[in-house]
């Protein structure tokens, strides 16, 4: 059975007659998508949540954390690369918090051409 959020690797496609063979990930079973199936249902996965990539492991890992994140979480995210693991930290800004910080000056022009 294919279910949404399902993890599989491609193991042969056959040109010939719109056919791909794939193995899900979890526990090896084996499928063939056939016709227009895969065009209309399937969608190449580039992106989890840290949730479902527990026991997952990747070439590289890149994690968009926010202020909510905790230590357990970014532990989970880090730990998910073979060869690199990468976090990106974002931060909200409020209007008002906008206005305090003089962000707007080093997008007025390149930032090559800043003399401070």
């Amino acid at each position: 059975m294919v279910r949404n959020g399902n993890r599989w690797r491609i193991a042969a496609i056959d040109e010939e007659n719109c056919r791909i063979a794939a193995v899900r990930l979890d526990d090896g079973a084996g499928a063939v998508f056939t016709g227009d199936y895969p065009r209309e249902h399937i969608n190449l996965g580039y992106a989890v949540t840290v949730h479902s990539a527990q026991g997952v492991t990747a070439d590289t890992s890149h994690a968009v954390l926010g202020e909510n994140a905790t230590r357990n979480l970014l532990y989970l995210a880090m730990s998910r690369g073979r060869h690199t693991n990468t976090a990106h930290l974002y931060e909200r800004i409020t209007d008002t918090q906008n206005s305090r910080r003089p962000f707007s000056r080093w997008f007025a022009e390149p930032r090559w051409n800043q003399r401070d």
